[in-house]
């Protein structure tokens, strides 16, 4: 297994989950995070409502 790497430039959010791309080697790895794990995750993060689009 190789490392792999994030590319900023794709970044999907749906409303409920921010999905990304990375790279391993030649594969593509589509990876997602919710917003509830963020705001879980985060004790800095709001915990009510939407989340600014700088806290991305």
């Amino acid at each position: 297994m190789g490392q792999l790497a994030f590319l900023d430039e794709d970044r999907r959010f749906d409303g409920q989950c921010i999905r990304f791309m990375g790279i391993d080697g030649k594969e593509e790895v589509i990876c997602g995070v919710t917003t509830a794990a963020l705001k879980e995750c985060d004790p800095l993060m709001q915990r009510h409502g939407l989340i600014p689009s700088e806290a991305f």
